[in-house]
């Protein structure tokens, strides 16, 4: 059960063989050029944490630009290590940047009225697991 609320592999797309395009790129990892870096806007300081590589990877998809998976670049992203904050607190700014997300980048009706009670829920569920079945690191 622990696996299926807390399992990374569910979070990101598989890795391909081939340099591929993807929607978004992980930040603790992302190579772009620095005058395109510049004229996207940089990351959006709005975004304390969480999210702020996929709104970056937006604003460029809608500039036109486009994201790929090098797998030949390597890296490995520890989860749950770009904080020493607990899991509470990380959990909470997760949530809240999601509907940073949404509100900036889909506004409408679902983001208003539905996405507030199924981030409330998500959020207190996965506390709640988490305050149940702690992680083993």
């Amino acid at each position: 059960m622990g696996r299926f609320f807390r399992g990374s592999d569910r979070y990101t797309l598989p890795d391909a063989a081939i340099p591929t395009e993807v929607p978004a790129v992980a930040g603790m990892l992302l190579f772009i050029r620095k005058d395109v870096f510049e004229s996207v806007g940089r990351f959006d300081s709005g975004f304390f944490m969480f999210m702020e590589d996929t709104d970056l990877c937006k604003r460029l998809n809608m500039l036109g630009f486009s994201n790929y998976f090098l797998p030949q670049a390597g890296g490995v992203h520890e989860w749950g290590t770009g904080s020493s904050a607990g899991f509470f607190k990380r959990n909470w700014y997760h949530h809240r940047s999601v509907f940073r997300y949404f509100r900036k980048h889909r506004r409408g009706p679902e983001t208003y009225l539905l996405l507030p009670v199924l981030l409330t829920l998500n959020f207190l569920l996965s506390s709640l697991v988490n305050s149940i079945m702690p992680s083993k690191k």
